[in-house]
């Protein structure tokens, strides 16, 4: 009788020791599988902001500007900034063009989870993943005022606050 005790609880040993060791390495598995991101959303920010707010458009390649530039009334001068020429579509009446400019700065630039907001002198023309904003931990912005002519018969000689909300 005493044998049958001492195997029962070595049995039960046996399968609490067996289920920890599963559990512990389900846990392992686990973490390794889901990697968390390494780059901080004000890497993301300043990477965007440098191409929109600090680059001449004629610096970098992308297929939607590539088509503005096709068009002259759309293209005053390559060496505006893109958040320049953004304010020039918009003034312009091109808000369209602007908008698809942000769109496909954004779609290249930015992964699809990030949420953006951008503005000129407080009006949205390029708004993504607004819903997720408010259940958001982490809400970074930018903002730059331009103030210059972009030529002649510009538009552009009053500051022009543009400013760039990222969230995740």
């Amino acid at each position: 009788m005493r044998h049958k005790k001492g195997s029962f609880f070595f049995i039960l040993d046996v399968f609490i020791g067996s289920f920890i060791f599963l559990v512990t390495l389900f846990l392992v598995l686990s973490f390794r599988m889901s990697s968390p991101e390494t780059e901080s959303l004000s890497t993301k920010i300043d990477g965007f902001t440098t191409v929109v707010f600090r680059t001449q458009i004629s610096e970098y390649s992308n297929p939607y500007k590539d088509g503005l530039k096709a068009n002259k009334s759309l293209w005053p001068s390559p060496l505006l900034t893109t958040d320049e020429l953004i304010y020039y579509l918009n003034q312009s009446n091109h808000t369209a063009n602007a908008t698809g400019l942000i769109e496909s700065l954004v779609e290249t630039l930015l992964p699809e989870y990030v949420g953006v907001n951008y503005t000129v002198d407080g009006n949205t023309l390029y708004l993504r993943h607004q819903n997720k904003k408010n259940d958001s931990q982490t809400v970074i912005s930018n903002k730059k005022i331009t103030y210059n002519l972009i030529n002649a018969s510009s538009q552009l000689n009053n500051p022009v606050k543009s400013e760039v909300i990222l969230w995740q």
